[in-house]
């Protein structure tokens, strides 16, 4: 079992490339501010993501959007 997890480990996982226009994705942290209207607060949030170089199409989790209450 311990070998197949190393021969697995040792493969180059797969680029990921933008869906809309095949471009290279840079991962990294971005840093995000939300501001409530009814009131003057704004929250901060460092939200990884991949920015598409060629696009500027910006991937976030889906499952965080729905924490985040962004889904609607």
């Amino acid at each position: 079992m311990l070998a197949a997890m190393t021969a697995q480990a040792r493969r180059p996982r797969p680029i990921e490339t933008c869906r809309f226009c095949g471009g290279a994705l840079l991962t990294s942290v971005f840093d995000t501010v939300f501001r409530d209207p009814a009131a003057d607060e704004r929250l901060f949030f460092a939200i990884p993501g991949a920015l598409c170089v060629p696009c500027r199409q910006l991937y976030v989790d889906q499952q965080l959007i729905g924490i985040l209450g962004l889904d609607g």
